[in-house]
This record gives C-alpha cells, structure tokens and sequence, in this order.
C-alpha cells in the first residue's frame, strides 16, 4: 500500500509534506506509511484517495478489499471501493 501511495503522490508532483497538508497529517506519517512502517487508518486512506484523486481501491491490496466487502459499514464520507458513491 505504501509503494502505492508513493508512487501516485510523485506522478502527481507532490512532496510527502504537501500531500500531509492536504490530509491533515504531518509528513512524518506519510513517509512512515511508505516505509511499510505503517498503515494508515480507513477514514485517513479516504483522504489519502480523494487527495489523489484516485479511488480507495487502487490503493488497497487484493486481500484488504475483500476485507472491506466483509465490513457492514464504511467510514463516514469514505466511497466503498469501486462505486464511486459516498457512505
């Protein structure tokens, strides 16, 4: 997930502590989740996908979406991925 979200922040041009800035969360976390050192929590990998306008699915491994698919509710604001529709 974290070589995920490395990878689409630098196409999109954005340092660690831009992409934080547009979260919420200071840079230090985003490097940490792109270590693999973290993972973030559903409601901040929502932002995480809206930030770079990506669906939560492009950042989730296989394994995770069927995770989500188990779950009987998002997070608040957070679109269950592939359906593009808000919770």
């Amino acid at each position: 997930m974290g070589r995920k979200i490395r990878d689409l922040r630098k196409l999109y041009g954005l340092t660690q502590s831009e992409l934080g800035g547009r979260i919420g969360s200071p840079s230090i976390t985003v490097r940490q989740w792109e270590a693999g050192k973290r993972l973030p929590k559903l409601q901040m990998l929502c932002k995480v996908a809206d930030a770079l306008g990506v669906p939560v699915s492009s950042l989730l491994p296989e394994q995770k979406l069927v995770e989500w698919d188990r779950q009987k509710t998002a997070a608040p604001g957070c679109a269950r991925p592939g359906d593009g529709r808000k919770e």
